[in-house]
């Protein structure tokens, strides 16, 4: 089976309200989709890179999307996945995502399934704080998230009114997405004074400073996951060598490919790692192959963080859905269920390529 026919799709996608990290405000998703034909059978693949967490931008994931299409139309599946390669990436996890579809190697079970969602905090503010905790909780979420990484003595305080109106068997992650240097990472874990109610902080230090990172892990009791840090099997490694981390944090577009996600789980399982799986600024697309990854993980019990379908109106997939705190889908093949004319509504440059 030859590839006939391949789509490259650059969108921009409104969010409904501004997403904070430490390194920027994202107000809109510049997602990248491609779909490939190959006879009578249709795959499909998305990347939404993140200025601040990828080296990669919308403009070069674009452009190497179509560079490595022009190299593999034509070619047989087994050819094109050989050409696009496994390495890590945003670059190349869109084409390889749709080949994988095309092959056959994402399977669908055609059951509904349950996926648990941590949802995001975004209050500054104590009372709009207290009252954002309270209405999660109420609509089901049982793990919520908050960003942290800016001024400590302002995270703190931000962190006090969460740990204050958080329920009984309610957790919260708080996420430095690098933001803060080692004195002020110890300054925030130190404020938190150790509290049961905080599952873990997630990334407080820059991708390189591994050495950091484990010296925080030895001085506080709350567990430390890595994410931007985690990229190959050699960094699942490290982080079980250095005998002080708890979990790690897999996304989809980061790890270049289904299949190598499913393998990164593995591994991390296999050396008692816990696993968090989600994307946060992704559309429907990733976020369903997400929920499908999550799969791997539910004996964790552990709430995924594919939500970014809910921060936009763009419903490429209708078939994603949340309630009580849960994503929602049917198990079946993506290509019955993308919504083209909402992809279109979106698109702000197409190219096409033809045999």
């Amino acid at each position: 089976m030859n590839i006939d026919r391949i789509s490259i799709y650059l969108t921009s996608v409104p969010l409904k309200q501004p997403y904070e990290l430490s390194f920027s405000t994202v107000s809109d998703l510049e997602s990248i989709f491609v779909k490939i034909i190959a006879g009578d059978k249709v795959g499909w693949g998305e990347s939404t890179p993140l200025p601040g967490y990828t080296s990669d931008s919308k403009f070069s994931v674009y452009s190497n999307a179509e560079i490595l299409s022009r190299e593999i139309i034509g070619k047989n599946l087994e050819d094109a996945k050989r050409i696009i390669g496994f390495k890590d990436g945003f670059s190349r996890s869109a084409p390889m995502l749709a080949i994988e579809m095309l092959s056959g190697e994402i399977t669908w079970t055609g059951q509904t399934k349950k996926v648990p969602l941590v949802s995001l905090i975004k209050s500054k503010s104590r009372d709009t704080i207290r009252d954002e905790v309270a209405t999660a909780f109420k609509n089901g979420n049982h793990t919520l998230k908050y960003k942290i990484g800016g001024n400590v003595a302002d995270d703190l305080e931000r962190a006090s009114h969460i740990l204050y109106a958080l329920p009984d068997g309610a957790k919260v992650r708080f996420d430095a997405n690098q933001g803060y240097s080692f004195t002020d990472a110890v300054k925030f874990v130190d404020g938190l004074c150790n509290s049961k109610k905080v599952e873990l902080i997630e990334q407080p230090l820059k991708v390189q400073e591994w050495s950091g990172t484990r010296r925080l892990s030895q001085h506080t009791d709350i567990p430390i996951m890595l994410d931007e840090s985690i990229l190959t099997e050699k960094d699942i490694i490290k982080a079980v060598e250095a005998e002080c981390f708890s979990y790690i944090k897999l996304k989809l577009f980061k790890c270049g490919s289904y299949k190598k996600t499913e393998r990164l789980i593995s591994l991390a399982l296999e050396n008692e790692l816990k696993v968090i799986i989600g994307n946060g600024v992704s559309t429907a697309l990733g976020c369903f192959l997400e929920s499908k990854l999550w799969d791997k993980t539910s004996e964790l019990k552990l709430a995924g963080e594919m939500n970014g379908y809910l921060k936009v109106d763009m419903p490429v997939i209708n078939d994603i859905t949340e309630d009580r705190g849960m994503a929602i889908y049917k198990d079946q093949n993506i290509a019955d269920l993308i919504n083209e004319s909402v992809l279109a509504k979106y698109t702000v440059s197409k190219k096409e390529l033809y045999l």
